[in-house]
C-alpha cells in the first residue's frame, strides 16, 4: 500500500539538490515511507544500493555532530562518491543541532540527496542557530483520507461515475463512519488483530505524557490534558482563548502557548475568520477548531463510532474531514467568512465551500458571500452531484 504523497516524493529524489523534509505526527507512517522509497528507488536503479543510507534516531543519540560523523563513516568506507548519493534520515527530532550539521554538509556541495523524517513539531523550539531557508522542501504526511483507507481495506476508491457512485453510496457511508473513528492511522486499518480503542488511547497518553514534555519542560500536564479534552468537544465549532482560560481556570498566555503547541504536533488547527480585514483583527476574534486526526479526538474524550450516529456531531466531523481534505490540496491559508449574519464554512484562494453532509435546503445566503468574494461556490454534500453556477461535490469524492 503506498500513500498518495508516494509518487510525488519518488519523483523529488531526482528533482533538484533541496533537502526534502517529511512532517507528520506519530505513527503516520513516515518512517514505512522512506524504505518505500529506498525499496523502489533501489529496484529502479540497483547501482544505488550501495549508494543509499537509511538511519533512524533517538532520544538517546543527542550528540552534537552525529550526523556530520555518520555521514563520513559512510563516504569513506562504503559510498562511491562518483555517484549520486541518497541519505534518509529519520526522527531528526530528536537531535538539537540537525539543521547545523544538514547545512554544513548541504553547503560542501556534495553529490548528496537528503530526505529526511520528522514529527510536525520539527522546527518548534529548535536550538539550533542555522536555518535552512531556501535549501528545503517540505511535505505534510497526513492521516489517511478516505480513497487512502478505502485502498487500504482493498476497496476501490469512489469513482466520477454517477452509476458506480450511487451503486457504491451505501458503503460509502458505512466506511466513512468507520474511516472517523477508526480508520486514519495506517497500522490500525491494516492490522485487524490490533484493538482500536486501547491503540488511539495509548497514543493521547505518549502524546501528552511524552512527546509534547519533551520538547516543553514547563508542560502543566493536567490543563493540557484537559485543554485537549476541551478541544476535541468544540470540532468544527467557534471557540474563544479568553472563555477557554476561564474555563480551565488558567490564564490567556498559557493557553496560547498551548494551543501553538498543539499546532506543531499536528493534533488542531485554528481556523481564522476571514471578514476581519486586518491580520490582528482575525486574531484576536473568535476562531474555529479543527483537528488533524478525529481518530484521536474522539477516544480522548472516551467515545467511539457509536457518537457519530447523532446527525449533528455528524456534520461536524464532516466539516472537519473537509477541513483536512483543503489542507491537503491547498498550500494556501483556509479560513472561513462570518459576519454574524451569514457564514460560509471554507474560503480558499480560488473558492467558497459550504458543508451539507445531510439535507442541502436553501443555499441563497451561501451564492451572496460567494459573490461578495468574488470566488465560486461549492457545496459538499453526502449525495448529491452536479455542476453549474453552484457546483455540488459528495464528500467521498473530494
Amino acid at each position: 500500500f503506498k500513500r498518495d504523497l508516494f509518487a510525488e516524493l519518488y519523483d523529488f529524489l531526482d528533482k533538484n539538490k533541496l533537502v526534502g523534509v517529511i512532517n507528520g505526527p506519530r505513527r503516520i507512517g513516515k518512517t514505512y515511507l522512506l524504505k518505500q522509497l529506498i525499496s523502489k528507488l533501489c529496484y529502479d536503479n540497483p547501482k544505488f544500493a550501495k549508494n543509499t543510507l537509511y538511519f533512524s534516531f533517538s532520544t538517546a543519540m543527542d550528540e552534537r555532530d552525529i550526523i556530520t560523523k555518520l555521514i563520513g563513516v559512510f563516504l569513506s568506507k562504503y559510498a562511491d562518491s562518483s555517484e549520486k548519493i541518497y541519505v534518509f534520515l529519520d526522527e531528526v527530532q530528536y537531535l538539537s543541532y540537525w539543521q547545523d550539521q544538514i547545512k554544513q554538509l548541504y553547503d560542501r556541495e556534495l553529490p548528496i540527496k537528503f530526505i529526511l523524517t520528522g514529527s510536525t513539531s520539527l522546527f518548534y523550539g529548535a536550538k539550533s542557530k542555522e536555518s535552512l531557508l531556501g535549501r528545503i522542501e517540505k511535505f505534510n504526511l497526513l492521516p489517511l483520507n478516505f480513497g487512502e483507507y478505502l485502498e487500504f481495506k482493498g476497496m476501490p476508491r469512489p469513482k466520477f461515475d454517477r452509476g458506480d457512485f450511487v451503486s457504491r453510496l451505501s458503503i460509502f457511508r458505512l466506511e466513512f463512519k468507520k474511516y472517523l473513528a477508526y480508520g486514519q492511522l495506517p497500522e490500525m486499518v491494516i492490522n485487524s488483530g490490533i484493538e482500536p480503542k486501547k491503540y488511539l488511547m495509548d497514543m493521547v497518553e505518549t502524546l501528552i505524557n511524552f512527546d509534547v514534555p519533551y520538547m516543553y519542560a514547563k508542560l502543566d500536564r493536567t490543563l493540557f490534558s484537559n485543554l485537549v479534552k476541551s478541544l476535541s468537544f468544540s470540532i468544527a465549532n467557534e471557540f474563544s482563548l479568553s472563555k477557554t482560560a476561564k474555563g480551565l481556570e488558567s490564564d490567556r498566555q498559557t493557553i496560547t502557548t498551548y494551543l501553538q503547541i498543539l499546532q506543531e504536533i499536528g493534533l488542531f488547527s485554528p481556523c481564522l475568520n476571514s471578514y476581519y480585514q486586518s491580520m490582528r483583527a482575525r486574531l484576536s476574534a473568535s476562531k474555529k477548531i479543527y483537528t488533524t486526526n478525529t481518530n484521536l479526538t474522539l477516544a480522548t474524550n472516551g467515545f467511539d463510532g457509536s457518537y457519530l450516529n447523532d446527525s449533528r456531531i455528524m456534520g461536524q466531523y464532516a466539516e472537519n474531514y473537509v477541513h483536512l481534505r483543503l489542507k491537503e490540496k491547498y498550500e494556501q491559508k483556509i479560513e472561513y467568512f462570518s459576519d454574524k449574519r451569514r457564514e460560509v464554512d471554507f474560503v480558499t484562494h480560488d473558492g467558497v465551500w459550504e458543508v451539507k453532509y445531510g439535507e442541502v435546503g436553501d443555499m441563497d445566503k451561501y451564492i451572496e458571500i460567494s459573490q461578495r468574494l468574488k470566488k465560486p461556490l461549492t457545496i459538499i454534500t453526502e449525495n448529491e452531484m452536479s455542476d453549474g453556477q453552484v457546483k455540488k461535490l459528495p464528500i467521498y469524492l473530494l
